[in-house]
């Protein structure tokens, strides 16, 4: 039951880093786009 739990969190984990990884590039990638191309 611990393993199956501690299994669960491990992937939600990675699920939520990798989430959170890709919404920090876009939001990076976007200062970028706009630093280049001011309004």
């Amino acid at each position: 039951m611990h393993d199956d739990e501690d299994g669960g969190a491990a992937r939600y984990g990675a699920v939520l880093a990798r989430t959170a990884g890709l919404i920090a590039m876009t939001v990076c990638a976007g200062m970028i786009a706009n630093s280049y191309h001011p309004p």
